[in-house]
């Protein structure tokens, strides 16, 4: 999730919050709350966490989890998308 105080109109770091679902080769259901979510280890030391500010979400990206280092190819796949309050 981005979030404003972490991006362009914030610190500029880009620290997002993130949770990591682990790959699946058939359709699967997974529910999380936005406790799972945290902060990735790049983040810089001087970007503050302000916690996450529903509010203050400006963004919703669902990506692969591939590296510079590792590289890879991926496939991502949405049937539905639900978010509750």
């Amino acid at each position: 999730m981005s979030q404003q105080d972490y991006g362009g109109l914030g610190d500029k770091s880009y620290a997002h919050y993130q949770h990591k679902l682990a790959p699946a080769d058939n359709w699967t259901t997974r529910c999380f709350t936005l406790d799972d979510f945290s902060r990735p280890s790049w983040t810089p030391v001087e970007s503050i966490d302000v916690g996450m500010i529903l509010e203050h979400i400006n963004a919703i990206y669902l990506v692969p989890d591939l590296t510079d280092e590792h590289g890879g190819t991926a496939t991502i796949s949405v049937k539905s998308l639900t978010l509750l309050p």
